[in-house]
């Protein structure tokens, strides 16, 4: 897979990223990686929580933030 990604673009005064040169097949693994990635994240927060060792509940605002930012990625490049 050849992906061609654009970062010069700005609009009102924000950078852009575009994705280009990507097909649909290469797409689609692509969305099925990152909704994969998306349920490991939330099962190992899950984990994380209900853990009795305190050690393991300090990975929670970092996982919760890594899940958040993945979903954010994930509804700003889906088209289908």
């Amino acid at each position: 897979m050849q992906v061609n990604i654009n970062r010069s673009k700005k609009i009102s005064g924000y950078s852009t990223l575009d994705i280009t040169n990507i097909d649909l097949e290469d797409y689609s693994q692509l969305m099925i990686a990152l909704d994969y990635r998306l349920e490991t994240l939330e099962e190992k927060l899950e984990s994380y929580k209900q853990s009795k060792d305190e050690r393991m509940k300090e990975f929670i605002p970092k996982t919760e933030k890594k899940i958040l930012q993945l979903k954010n990625l994930i509804e700003k490049i889906k088209i289908i």
